[in-house]
């Protein structure tokens, strides 16, 4: 359902904050990390990630790019899927989607904290 391969005729991305609550889709060309992710994977599991650029962009922030350039995600799909896995195995498997899971599987999610739009804003 969550295909990240362009070969593939019905490539496609959806994420969505639903979809965040149970499982990651993917990693991406460029894939980035906030607090939630960095207290669930560890700040030093990130950034050890095997990935050929991993930087922490903020206390809050970490960026794991997989390979130098956008189109190689294109042009040497197997290299680019190849670091992708191993830096999903590195992270935790149990955290990203698994087509072969069955549909009530239980993954490794952080537990977000997230505001309601009312409680975002404060009357001044």
């Amino acid at each position: 359902m969550y295909r990240t391969d362009p070969s593939k005729s019905d490539y496609f991305i959806i994420n969505s904050t639903k979809i965040l609550r149970r499982f990651i889709p993917d990693l991406y060309w460029m894939t980035v990390f906030g607090k939630p992710y960095i207290e669930l994977f560890g700040k030093e599991r990130l950034l050890s990630a095997p990935a050929p650029f991993v930087k922490e962009i903020s206390e809050d922030v970490i960026s794991i790019m997989l390979s130098e350039n956008p189109w190689d995600i294109l042009d040497d799909y197997n290299a680019v899927n190849s670091v992708r896995q191993a830096v999903k195995q590195h992270l935790n498997n149990n955290a990203f989607y698994d087509p072969k899971a069955i549909p009530e599987h239980l993954y490794n999610v952080p537990d977000f904290k997230l505001q309601t739009y009312s409680q975002s804003f404060k009357r001044v």
